[in-house]
């Protein structure tokens, strides 16, 4: 590459000794030309706009302010557009909040599933309803109080393994965990969730015991902690019957553990100490484990009615155990 006031009599020598071609521009690399004057702020003009576009679409994900938004709206079914099924009784001018149950702060599964085509169905489903009316905002995970410190950035360059980073654990997060009415035997069970400290198969075969580590639930692929709680195929549906409203599938590229802490961290912030949604997503987890375990160990079917009807809900959940598992197996039936 050669400077702009590189002479045009070198630039032809080197030609014609590389024998290659001349060009205005060396190319992009991440969206943005390569050969830049760093003193003019216009080159990066085209970023901005991508990014401030990407960031403003993020709103429509959790749904911040639904109270004029119309089924129509373009990107609010986790940035898609719904389509209703061919004669479907809705019109594009209902209102997005006519789709939920606002007493019980979810969707209407029977509703959506029979007004919309199952693709559609299953992005609305997957959207998070929020508690209260927002209009969108940005955390920094690496600080107690959310907001941006040139330390934690500093910390975040000059760590060697920046996957591995996040002080959430040592501060609110492990609180909220630790102080929260679960039974003790499941904080430990998140915490080994966390620290990918389980026997799931893959890492008994790290460690030197020889087993088969096919998954149990779906058979095609290999057991990890990933796998097992979030990317395997059987257990995306079990969470997309859930209230949560959680599809695992659309998160493969983040490591289960700040997966789950992000989810805990958003439950933590929108619904304060005592979260419901919190002690679900806990609750799902265990049941998945537990499952899991009575497949192993007890030779059940893997079969989504048996799974139903073991799992367990916490004492301090404010759904009844009965009624979160009907909710649940009459999801799955209309699926």
């Amino acid at each position: 590459m050669f400077s702009p006031n590189t002479p045009s009599t070198d630039r032809d020598q080197c030609k014609a000794h590389l024998g290659t071609q001349l060009g205005d521009a060396v190319g992009k690399y991440l969206g943005n030309f390569i050969e830049v004057n760093g003193r003019n702020l216009k080159v990066y003009q085209e970023l901005v706009t991508k990014m401030q576009q990407k960031l403003l679409s993020w709103e429509h994900l959790t749904l911040g302010n639904m109270i004029d938004l119309k089924i129509g709206s373009p990107g609010w079914a986790s940035g898609h557009s719904p389509q209703l099924r061919q004669g479907a009784t809705l019109s594009p001018k209902t209102l997005v909040t006519d789709l939920m149950d606002q007493g019980a702060g979810h969707w209407k599964p029977s509703t959506i599933w029979c007004q919309f085509t199952s693709q559609s169905a299953r992005q609305i489903l997957s959207t998070h309803i929020p508690t209260q009316s927002a209009t969108g905002g940005f955390s920094w995970n690496l600080t107690a109080t959310g907001t941006l410190s040139s330390k934690s950035v500093y910390y975040l360059l000059t760590t060697s393994n920046p996957d591995q980073v996040d002080s959430r654990p040592s501060s609110s997060i492990w609180k909220f965990l630790w102080r929260s009415a679960i039974p003790p035997k499941w904080k430990v069970f998140i915490w080994r969730i966390l620290w990918n400290a389980l026997p799931v198969k893959s890492n008994l075969n790290k460690r030197g015991i020889g087993v088969n580590n096919m998954c149990l639930l779906c058979g095609d692929s290999v057991e990890t902690n990933e796998h097992l709680f979030r990317d395997c195929s059987f257990v995306d549906k079990l969470w997309a019957c859930g209230n949560l409203g959680i599809r695992g599938h659309t998160a493969t590229s983040v490591p289960l553990w700040r997966w789950i802490m992000d989810y805990l961290f958003l439950f933590k912030q929108q619904d304060a100490s005592n979260s419901s949604r919190a002690n679900t997503l806990i609750t799902t987890l265990w049941s998945i484990w537990n499952f899991r375990n009575k497949i192993l160990f007890a030779g059940l079917h893997p079969s989504p009615k048996t799974f139903l009807q073991l799992m367990t809900i916490p004492r301090t959940e404010v759904v009844p155990a009965h009624n979160l598992a009907t909710q649940a197996r009459d999801r799955w039936k209309l699926r």
